[in-house]
């Protein structure tokens, strides 16, 4: 079963430009972070971007600096006031395809089974 769940883009902070990636692991790391159930982060997304949104792009930026053996060199309070001066508009654009690539493979998935 592959991981249809996959949006790799750049942030481009004032301190630096910053890759991040949202897929399945960085999911969970926001949820843990968090607290919540998967179903929960997505409703609140859905009610409450502005304060969802930093915490699961910073679960992206973490994820794809670990997944690349790195440290994170930014806290999350100053990473998400880095955040807050960008287009909220793009990241949504961004994250929302990363979205939809997993639903996408879940619907390919689903085909396959039933083939």
């Amino acid at each position: 079963m592959s991981n249809n769940l996959r949006g790799a883009f750049s942030l481009p902070l004032p301190a630096g430009e910053v890759d991040v990636l949202l897929n399945l692991n960085a999911l969970r790391l926001c949820t843990e972070a968090e607290g919540i159930e998967l179903g929960e982060l997505l409703e609140k997304m859905a009610g409450d971007s502005v304060t969802v949104l930093p915490k699961l792009l910073y679960a992206a930026y973490k994820n794809k600096v670990f997944l690349t053996g790195g440290t994170p060199v930014y806290e999350f309070e100053q990473f998400a006031a880095q955040v807050g001066t960008l287009d909220i508009e793009a990241i949504l654009e961004n994250v929302q395809a990363a979205m939809e690539a997993g639903e996408q493979g879940k619907a390919t998935a689903a085909k396959a089974a039933q083939a």
